[in-house]
């Protein structure tokens, strides 16, 4: 098993599905994250380009993540991905020329050995194969899924396939901070 070695912590930024409260100013903002989750215009070695995830982000969003990316090679990449099943057919029914839901990333360009992808509770086979051949990595949040119901992580096959895994947490979801301890109790 690999376990990697990332420290990020990340506002997610959105221009799409949101709550007006939590609109954008522009494409760009929110898209640079430092790791004490301070917004900031030029990327630092901790620094994480983070488009929440494919449904709250408009195709130019995802572009400019990409963009932001390719300028900015020591950047990591941090967003949602296979949550729950019906979060994985709307983003199919959004990009119906993906054939899953990494594709959609990879489209953009944001799938790379600095990317890491929140969840990943429901991968295929071909996006675990894809996420290996890339380097990318999945940062799995049992607290966050349980508490939401979205499913439980399957360890053995993401390891089977090569896949980095980290430890995270998805505050959003579980309002809880980053506890190694408390969080890996549920694996």
């Amino acid at each position: 098993m690999t376990c990697a070695g990332w420290l990020s912590s990340s506002e997610a930024g959105t221009d799409k599905v949101r709550p007006e409260t939590l609109i954008s100013d522009s494409i760009e903002s929110g898209m640079f994250v430092s790791a004490s989750g301070t917004k900031t215009s030029l990327p630092s070695a901790s620094s994480a380009v983070a488009p929440r995830f494919a449904l709250t982000s408009s195709d130019t969003q995802l572009t400019v993540a990409g963009d932001l990316l390719k300028a900015h090679p020591e950047a990591l990449l941090h967003t949602h991905i296979s949550e729950n099943r019906d979060e994985i057919a709307a983003v199919l029914g959004r990009f119906p020329e993906a054939s899953d839901y990494l594709d959609v990333y990879d489209r953009f360009g944001l799938v790379g050995r600095r990317s890491i992808f929140a969840h990943g509770i429901h991968l295929s086979d071909r996006e675990c194969c894809r996420l290996h051949e890339s380097v990318a990595g999945v940062a799995l949040c049992p607290t966050s899924n349980l508490f939401l119901g979205s499913g439980l992580f399957d360890l053995a096959r993401l390891d089977t396939h090569g896949v980095a895994l980290g430890l995270g947490t998805d505050v959003g979801a579980r309002n809880q901070p980053l506890h190694a301890g408390h969080h890996g109790r549920g694996l």
